[in-house]
């Protein structure tokens, strides 16, 4: 029965998912990486393709069920030396959320059945004929939740998943900043391989229902252009922003071994992706290159232009200590 009086809960607006439109073809899932195994479930997958240059953890979990090839990218990151067999799948990362659909609608071309890794970018159009994954957590402020589209996509009934057992992280980094609340955010990371195949919680769905879409997006293209206007002189990364596509960070790659540490150490919180490329002898250059000197620098709505100038001054003096 339903509820009636008592104390007031945590009041959220509700004005929709952003991927309303697609909800008779979408799954929301715990995260990401449910999602994928999800995808799993609903094929019949002979081997699964990934890039060198993911997370290790991913094709960890995922050869549990499937047999995994990994590939190299180039420095467009295009595929290279790939080639699936009728029923092998292609997992294919929209790294940083830069890439152009026509990018995505040639890799469609290229490949029989492909899976958008698009947890970095989380605004990208779905293609309806491939599996799209999509991160809450990578983008907004949320303890979990992804989401996976696709034409036809098969329901399979999925566990709860209880989001006050591990939002508090959030609460605590409102009040005391995201660095005391790091230990907590860990926490939260580490329980999904834990607990399995669960639904996005009711918390995130409310949460993801209240978010300023078009303000987030035009802040992340914003800041994400102030830092490229200076920076792109000395960035060994030739990107662009096409029109329409929201970064999740300013990737900016420079041979420095001290700049990461000295941003930190001002506060600039970078890590270093996927480092165990460095010690994978099949790994080509370029994807060694990103692993040791790649810098996420943030993007993200909830700083400035000015915040953008400071970052940017950060990377300017530490390239000079360290030059």
């Amino acid at each position: 029965m339903k509820e009636y009086g008592g104390y007031l809960p945590l009041e959220l607006n509700e004005t929709g998912h952003y991927f309303a439109a697609y909800e008779k073809d979408m799954v929301m899932l715990q995260c990401g990486r449910m999602a994928f195994a999800y995808i799993l479930r609903d094929t019949n997958a002979n081997r699964l393709y990934l890039p060198r240059y993911l997370c290790p953890s991913v094709g960890e979990y995922l050869n549990r069920s499937v047999e995994i090839v990994l590939y190299d990218v180039d420095e467009k990151f295009e595929p290279v030396g790939v080639s699936p067999e009728k029923e092998d799948y292609l997992l294919w990362v929209n790294f940083f959320g830069l890439a152009s659909p026509a990018q995505q609608e040639a890799i469609l071309r290229r490949y029989k059945n492909v899976i958008f890794d698009n947890t970095q970018a989380f605004y990208a159009k779905p293609f309806m004929q491939a599996y799209n994954v999509y991160s809450c957590r990578k983008f907004f402020g949320v303890g979990d939740g992804a989401y996976l589209i696709r034409e036809g996509i098969g329901q399979i009934e999925l566990e709860k998943n209880y989001g006050y057992e591990s939002g508090g992280f959030l609460l605590k980094s409102l009040e005391m900043g995201t660095n005391e609340a790091y230990c907590e955010y860990l926490d939260n990371e580490s329980r999904f391989e834990e607990e399995g195949l669960r639904e996005m919680s009711v918390l995130s769905q409310k949460i993801m229902k209240s978010i300023d879409y078009r303000r987030a997006a035009e802040r992340r293209r914003r800041n994400f252009y102030v830092l490229h206007e200076h920076l792109q002189e000395v960035n060994e990364l030739k990107i662009e922003l096409p029109g329409g596509a929201v970064p999740m960070v300013y990737p900016l790659l420079v041979r420095n071994k001290k700049l990461r540490q000295y941003l930190i150490g001002h506060k600039v919180y970078v890590s270093q992706w996927w480092k165990a490329v460095l010690q994978d002898p099949a790994g080509n250059a370029f994807e060694k290159k990103l692993s040791e000197y790649l810098l996420p620098l943030p993007v993200d709505q909830r700083y400035t232009k000015e915040d953008m100038l400071d970052i940017y001054h950060l990377v300017q003096n530490g390239l000079g200590q360290s030059g």
